[in-house]
Formats: structure tokens, C-alpha cells, sequence
């Protein structure tokens, strides 16, 4: 009885879980332009050389959304590393807008 419990108990947490996109460091960039959306949707950093992009665009451009709660602090952070050419860190997190959507910048000499 206590077997079929654990193996209808697992079952039913194996069937119920979603699956997570874990965010991830994607490496260090040069931003070649900082640019907001058109739709005030949210802010671009556009990058030099492409990265592999999981959401089916050409890889040159991540998007803050303009719902982040870091959406400024992350623009300035850009626009700091942009103006004193610093390479830029990128942590991702799933797409949006049909681009990579960043949830963290840092910047390195």
C-alpha cells in the first residue's frame, strides 16, 4: 500500500511540474549600440559579434523588457560600459519580443 502511495505520489509531481528555463551567463560582449524600442517596449543592447540565440533571432540584439525592475540600473550600467568601451556580461532568461530578454548586465576591462 505504501508503495503505490510513493509511486501515485511521484507520478502525480512528475505530471504536474512545468519545466523551468533556467537563466544562464551567455559571456562577455562589445556593444556596438544602446537603443530603446520603438513601442517603448523596452531597451536593445545590440552586440558586435552574434551569440547563439535559443529564441530564433540572428543574436545581435537582447532586450530589457520595460517592466524590469532593473530596467535603469541595467541602462546605465550599458551606457557606462558603452561609452568607456568595456566588454559587457549577459545573464538571460527565456525571450521576449522576439529577442533574448536580459535579467542582469555586468562589465569587465
Amino acid at each position: 500500500m505504501k508503495t503505490k502511495f510513493l509511486t501515485l505520489a511521484f507520478s502525480l509531481m512528475v505530471l504536474l511540474s512545468s519545466s523551468v528555463f533556467a537563466g544562464e551567463h551567455i559571456g562577455f560582449y562589445d556593444l556596438v549600440r544602446v537603443e530603446t524600442g520603438y513601442g517603448s517596449e523596452g531597451v536593445y543592447a545590440n552586440v558586435k559579434t552574434p551569440f547563439v540565440s535559443k529564441c530564433g533571432d540572428d543574436g545581435s540584439a537582447l532586450v530589457i523588457p520595460s517592466d524590469h525592475p532593473l530596467l535603469k540600473i541595467m541602462t546605465a550600467e550599458l551606457m557606462t560600459a558603452f561609452v568607456a568601451g568595456y566588454k559587457v556580461g549577459f545573464y538571460v532568461e527565456g525571450c521576449q519580443y522576439g529577442r533574448t530578454k536580459l535579467q542582469a548586465v555586468s562589465f569587465q576591462k
